[in-house]
């Protein structure tokens, strides 16, 4: 028997096919990026059998094959210009491909996983349809998420695969052989697209796996088994020791690749080991500059009230399984990168932490899911009140981006900014007095 629509499904059909044509319209208007021709050079190294990109080759390889069809539906006859212009369309291509796949893919495993967390019966099941079409809602109309599709760049690629290991290493439990090889392609092609994800996406999972076995936390859940951990382990160090070697052999060094890239980031180690002063030294920079700085982009790019209601639900159920993985994960990663944000301050181009950002959408879109099925069981004045805050909590959050996107002037991109943090603060209040008044009546 298939399984009808529901409500959310059409509302996510609509959000889907909303997010593809902005999307569509930045792809035609926007400019490569000044990363993208590194991607391109190696996509044309993939094609003529001699890699020489310092890039590891997983977004380039998912170029090759816009580049192929491109080549079918524009041929260019050897014409170095429409060659050249052919390779640009599909790195955007890719990126737009990647894009729309992590739309679709945010709305049906932040479902599964809400549901897990809800609990599985007809009313929690709807609660979770809504957690996932808020998320899905949030990333379709996030601006970086948006640009990032249209500049032939890997960020969207990056957060697609984040999210599927997330899936299928806390989420889904019983695994059959084409999940496990799923998994190991998903972290070998994670550690080819950035070294510095799959290493310590690899090391954050083997930790938790760890300290997740200790009796003095006394969790309450079954750890990730014994075989994910080997088959996640043994799939990043064939892909990663694959690269070091081919890297040693075509350019004379295995870590040629952060050489070129992260020179500054390079000189900075070379001498974070040279003393015990220095060491310290690049910790406090961190901790004193880098993660507030990274905070105050979480703040800028995803809203203050929204964090903070995402690092809340975090806090709230940091026993259960998913959400100390989460805490682990986001908190390992942005600990590291925190070093890194420092080096660079307020300069910091947003793609460095933005791969994490649908997870952070997911936690608090928990609470919005939970509160769109709520309303249905409201007192009809509260409900009309709640539904308004709501419509304009999302309406404002597509406009403040759009006034961004077109550069408007910035004092209605304020106005818009504050109006949608309010909006959300006062629907929070509302269900959580409701459900405070609630709890003192029964």
């Amino acid at each position: 028997m298939k399984k009808r629509l529901g409500t959310s499904d059409y509302w996510f059909l609509i959000v889907l096919i909303i997010g593809s044509l902005i999307r569509l319209y930045h792809l035609k208007t926007l400019p490569d990026a000044l990363d993208t021709p590194t991607y391109i050079r190696g996509a044309v190294g993939i094609i003529e059998v001699f890699y020489y990109s310092v890039r590891p080759p997983g977004f380039p390889l998912l170029i090759v094959l816009f580049i192929l069809l491109t080549n079918l539906i524009f041929p260019t006859n050897n014409n170095i210009v429409s060659t050249y212009s052919n390779y640009i369309l599909s790195a955007k291509l890719a990126s737009f491909t990647s894009g729309i796949l992590l739309i679709i893919c945010s709305y049906i495993i932040f479902t599964k996983a809400s549901l897990k967390y809800f609990g599985e019966n007809k009313k929690n099941r709807e609660k979770s349809k809504y957690t996932g079409l808020i998320v899905s809602f949030l990333i379709s109309f996030s601006l970086p998420f948006i640009i990032d599709s249209a500049l032939g760049l890997r960020e969207n690629l990056l957060a697609l695969l984040i999210i599927i290991i997330f899936y299928f290493t806390i989420i889904k439990e019983k695994m059959k052989l084409q999940d496990n090889i799923f998994l190991a392609l998903s972290i070998s092609y994670l550690t080819l697209t950035l070294l510095t994800a799959g290493l310590f996406s690899t090391i954050i999972i083997v930790f938790f796996f760890v300290i997740s076995k200790l009796k003095i936390f006394k969790f309450k859940f079954e750890t990730i088994s014994i075989k994910k951990v080997m088959i996640i382990v043994l799939a990043f160090i064939l892909s990663f020791f694959f690269w070091l070697l081919f890297s040693d052999y075509r350019f004379g060094n295995p870590f040629y690749n952060w050489k070129v890239q992260n020179t500054f980031y390079l000189n900075l180690y070379s001498s974070l080991f040279s003393s015990i002063s220095s060491f310290i030294q690049v910790l406090l920079n961190g901790i004193l500059l880098g993660i507030p700085l990274e905070f105050y982009f979480l703040f800028v790019l995803i809203g203050l009230v929204f964090t903070i209601l995402s690092i809340y639900i975090l806090i709230k159920n940091i026993k259960k399984k998913q959400f100390l993985f989460i805490f682990v994960f986001i908190g390992v990663n942005f600990a590291y990168l925190s070093i890194f944000v420092s080096i660079i301050g307020f300069d910091l181009d947003y793609r460095v932490i933005l791969y994490f950002f649908p997870i952070i959408f997911y936690l608090g879109a928990i609470e919005l899911g939970n509160i769109i099925v709520e309303l249905n069981r409201k007192h009809k004045d509260l409900k009309t009140f709640m539904s308004f805050l709501l419509i304009i909590f999302l309406i404002t959050y597509l406009i403040q981006r759009y006034i961004k996107a077109v550069s408007l002037n910035p004092i209605i991109y304020w106005i818009f900014f504050f109006i949608n943090e309010i909006s959300l603060l006062l629907l929070l209040l509302c269900y959580f007095l409701q459900n405070k008044n609630k709890n003192k009546i029964d």
